[in-house]
């Protein structure tokens, strides 16, 4: 799981990771549900470290939606 996250480091929400791909919330819901992304759950929603969101693009080598 992701290691203790301070107060200063940014979330990210699934949903605004779904916009920068432009792609459906439930297509990041799946790639956290499958492994490809560490995430963490508050009440309903997913959040990522900037860190994690950075690395699962580097391991994907993932671009940009224009």
């Amino acid at each position: 799981m992701l290691e203790t996250i301070t107060k200063a480091e940014r979330l990210i929400t699934s949903d605004e990771i779904a916009q920068f791909f432009s792609v459906n919330d439930d297509t990041v819901i799946n790639w956290i549900k499958e492994g490809l992304m560490e995430a963490i759950k508050v009440n309903r929603t997913y959040r990522i470290t900037a860190e994690e969101f950075l690395a699962f693009i580097e391991r994907h080598r993932m671009k940009k939606s224009s």
